[in-house]
């Protein structure tokens, strides 16, 4: 009895993954030697996206992503209700970090594209824009922020439309104004 069901599970296994036809994609082996130790990536050869191969292999995933999804009932309808459902979303927030009795946090605004820096106190649920990088520079974004120990000093960490190199500026949070750096 076992062995028929091992067979019977075997041969489904088999039917199933026969149906799918995926693109082949070759191994070309490449090493490279960190620090002495050697690393072999047989797909390193899909990074260099400007080569024709490469091309052709993505396409060929493409392609047959495609035939699949596209056989998936009601895809148009399915599609246009999670369009709804994206469009009837609020704010968002992010990097909420507490500090005493107050909630400091990011929020991008249902219709706006940049973050901006708010305070939520806990006791009265009551929200304050701290800061709003648009009254800064222009294409500035908060990436990140940090409070000190005491919640008087916040050092705001800025992109300019969302580029890597990043520009630090300390805001005293009594006097919104930023200290000087020497």
């Amino acid at each position: 009895m076992k062995n028929i069901f091992l067979t019977g599970s075997l041969l489904l296994s088999q039917i199933s993954f026969a149906q799918y036809n995926y693109p082949k994609t070759p191994e070309k082996p490449v090493t490279d030697d960190y620090f002495g130790t050697k690393i072999t990536d047989n797909y390193q050869w899909l990074e260099d996206l400007k080569n024709p191969e490469v091309k052709t292999w993505f396409k060929a995933e493409s392609d047959y992503s495609h035939s699949i999804i596209d056989k998936i009932p009601n895809r148009e309808t399915l599609y246009n209700r999670m369009k709804q459902v994206q469009e009837m979303g609020g704010d968002s927030y992010s990097y909420a970090k507490q500090k005493g009795n107050l909630y400091f946090y990011l929020k991008t605004k249902k219709n706006e594209k940049l973050s901006k820096l708010y305070t939520r106190d806990i006791s009265t649920g009551k929200e304050t824009l701290i800061f709003d990088p648009e009254t800064y520079k222009k294409n500035a974004q908060i990436t990140n922020f940090s409070i000190d120990s005491k919640g008087n000093k916040i050092a705001l960490l800025f992109s300019q439309s969302g580029g890597e190199i990043c520009e630090i500026k300390i805001l005293n949070l009594q006097t919104k104004k930023y200290l000087t750096t020497h």
